[in-house]
């Protein structure tokens, strides 16, 4: 056993040590955590076995036999019928559909739909509802008494507001069309008739993605692009001409320099 008075052992740089008897004794190394071990800290882990809507998910197993959550801080835009409703929804499923997450609470735990209230953290620690409206995919709405992350959530918006990020980058004629929740946006488009228009022909895809965003859509919360995280095929290729290396896979098999082909040109 050692002493107490001992120095501790310091790393060696050497990949494995040979012992007095010749054996050769390899090095320890780090276990690396699964996704339920990492998250577990942060909260009640459960599996997203769907998203409902860009700020609604279903859980399994049931928290407090519910299975319906309603992520606080935030509103996504709803499918069928508002402007990117959509991306939203398939924005939340490529990030979160079918993965483990780790629910956080409030002061308030249920909305007056029964809805279990939370935020959503992924492995790793980041905050699903603070990304949902850095990536302007969702608005802000604070409902008291749930203000814990009142600042970041305001903050993550305001940056998708300054970059014209995802919905903020909507003309009037469809930003009105969203719900209101006192950011200067949504409530109906009656007072919008003389409103200068966007230059855009309306086709009647309101519902869908929205118009062509310029800018590139802030890096995921896991820190890994794909193809379903953009628009179009040109933001995928300035993530792609950003780095030649190709850490995201954006390029695909053929390696022809062109990425996400899929999304078009």
């Amino acid at each position: 056993m050692r002493q107490a008075t001992e120095e501790p052992l310091e790393a060696s740089d050497d990949p494995a040590r040979e012992e007095a008897d010749g054996t050769t004794v390899q090095p320890e190394t780090a276990t690396p955590l699964n996704a339920e071990e990492e998250l577990a800290p942060q909260g009640t882990v459960v599996t997203v076995s769907r998203v409902m809507e860009g700020d609604t998910i279903r859980i399994s197993p049931a928290v407090e036999g519910k299975r319906v959550v309603r992520l606080i801080g935030i509103d996504a835009p709803e499918t069928g019928g508002q402007p990117f409703g959509d991306a939203a929804l398939a924005q939340a499923n490529s990030l979160i559909g079918g993965r483990k997450v780790a629910l956080g609470f409030d002061a308030k735990k249920t909305d007056e739909a029964g809805r279990l209230l939370a935020y959503v953290r992924l492995p790793g620690g980041n905050l699903f509802n603070e990304y949902m409206l850095r990536a302007g995919y969702a608005q802000v709405e604070i409902s008291p008494p749930n203000v814990k992350y009142e600042n970041e959530l305001r903050d993550a918006q305001r940056a998708a507001r300054e970059g014209d990020m995802g919905i903020w980058e909507l003309p009037p004629q469809q930003l009105c069309k969203l719900a209101h929740r006192g950011n200067g946006i949504g409530g109906g488009c009656e007072d919008l008739s003389n409103a200068p228009d966007s230059g855009e022909p309306d086709d009647g895809s309101d519902s869908q993605d929205g118009p062509p965003v310029a800018g590139v859509p802030p890096v995921p919360p896991d820190g890994d692009y794909d193809c379903g995280h953009f628009n179009n095929q040109q933001q995928a290729q300035k993530v792609l001409d950003s780095d030649s290396s190709d850490p995201h896979g954006l390029d695909g098999e053929d390696q022809n320099g062109v990425a996400c082909e899929s999304l078009g040109g």
